[in-house]
């Protein structure tokens, strides 16, 4: 069984090859989370989203407003943002 420092290791190079590719896109990343089984990357909500093939996450209520989640996979990774329902 890897130790959790391979675990974060895998976890980060994951997140460095999706960063890059979504860097190339216009995207910037909010926040990573490494303490899933797929490292989750969200990104601000941007036209860039529209190049990327997502599929709906679910609905998540915030600050007194109803938002969609979408959400993609890139180089390992879980890249997700919200948008207006």
């Amino acid at each position: 069984m890897p130790s959790t420092n391979d675990r974060f290791k895998r976890g980060l190079d994951l997140v460095n090859q999706a960063l890059a590719k979504l860097e190339e896109m216009g995207l910037f990343v909010l926040s990573v989370d490494l303490n899933s089984s797929v490292p989750r990357v969200e990104v601000q909500r941007s036209p860039a989203c529209e190049n990327l093939s997502a599929v709906f996450g679910g609905y998540k209520n915030e600050a007194n407003r109803r938002v969609l989640e979408m959400q993609t996979s890139m180089a390992g990774c879980q890249v997700f943002w919200q948008q207006a329902a």
